[in-house]
């Protein structure tokens, strides 16, 4: 992982992070995803990976190497969001600055029952309010026009829905 992610960020100085596959793994050891298995490898520019992660799946920080400036740049964790904050961070990440990704698996994140990942889609309260504040957040994004964010919202809010009514 270490290799790859290193290798990845010298070759592409203005990518804010690396991410590879992480295989989300129940406790019994069966495969439930992998997010970035519907991705492509190579570099997003933005918008794109912020459009990859509302239609495909986000990464996950299992599988993550970050530059120390992502902080600078992006901020920090918002804890207002609640558990989905790392979903916030990434799409805040992939808004503003170029990521790496690769579909190699980089990281195995075992779920237990109580977590977020192992409820979602199917658990209203993993989506809302939380995705309702992470899509609210797009409007503030300068870096976007005022189309795409109009954009990114509707389509946060489009996939909200669905999966709150599910």
């Amino acid at each position: 992982f270490f290799e790859l992610a290193l290798s990845a960020l010298v070759k592409n100085p203005d990518a804010i992070l690396f991410t590879g596959a992480t295989i989300w793994a129940t406790r019994s050891g069966d495969i439930s995803d992998i997010p970035l298995a519907r991705w492509r490898d190579g570099v997003y520019r933005p918008p794109q990976g912020l459009f990859e992660i509302i239609n495909s799946g986000h990464p996950d920080f299992t599988g993550t190497l970050f530059r120390r400036e992502v902080m600078l740049i992006v901020g920090t964790l918002d804890p207002a969001v609640g558990n989905p904050c790392d979903v916030d961070f990434f799409c805040r990440c992939s808004a503003l600055c170029p990521i790496v990704v690769s579909t190699k698996p980089c990281g195995v994140l075992f779920q237990h029952p109580a977590s977020a990942s192992a409820q979602a889609p199917y658990a209203p309260l993993a989506y809302w309010p939380a995705y309702g504040r992470i899509a609210e957040k797009i409007p503030r994004l300068s870096s976007l026009s005022e189309k795409l964010r109009r954009q990114a919202y509707a389509l946060i809010m489009k996939h909200t829905h669905r999966n709150v009514f599910l």
